[in-house]
């Protein structure tokens, strides 16, 4: 199961059950790029297939936007 917290324009903004335990968000477009960006203890890049570096500071920028939220739904999802 992979709860979406966010649809922006192209970009679905979710996580994965049974990762890791440190707070990260998984980010896709409709061309199948993925990302991964750690929530914690600050937001970085962890992974990145395929997205330009433009995209990944939108994309960095839209996380910071949302961080309160995405670290609330990821505990509640966890919790």
């Amino acid at each position: 199961m992979a709860p979406t917290f966010l649809l922006i324009n192209d970009l679905r903004f979710y996580i994965q059950s049974n990762e890791e335990a440190r707070k990260h968000i998984h980010i896709e477009d409709n061309s199948n790029r993925k990302a991964k960006f750690w929530l914690e203890p600050e937001i970085e890049i962890a992974a990145n297939y395929g997205f330009k570096e433009n995209k990944i500071t939108q994309i960095k920028k839209i996380i910071i936007h949302y961080e309160a939220e995405f670290k609330r739904r990821w505990e509640e999802h966890f919790c």
